[in-house]
């Protein structure tokens, strides 16, 4: 990536972010938009984090993707439809 390699992880979490969108639609789940925006939100902040400091963009995006997916995955098995039974 040019000398670049330290901002791939950076662009997979944008990219990563950008198809909760479609997705949203295609499984009629509004909650998905804001999981997009965060993502993209994350992959902002590493950039700029990168850009700014010292501080390694993945770091940055690693954990705040991470952190995002897994409180998204709670956050949908919390509020599931419980089988009757």
């Amino acid at each position: 990536m040019l000398g670049r390699s330290a901002y791939a992880p950076v662009l997979v979490c944008a990219v990563v972010g950008a198809h909760f969108f479609p997705l949203a639609l295609l499984l009629r789940d509004p909650r998905l938009w804001l999981l997009g925006v965060a993502m993209c939100l994350v992959a902002l902040a590493g950039l700029v984090t990168g850009l700014a400091s010292a501080v390694v963009p993945g770091l940055v995006v690693g954990v705040g993707a991470g952190l995002l997916l897994w409180a998204y995955a709670v956050w949908t098995l919390a509020t599931a439809p419980r089988p009757a039974g």
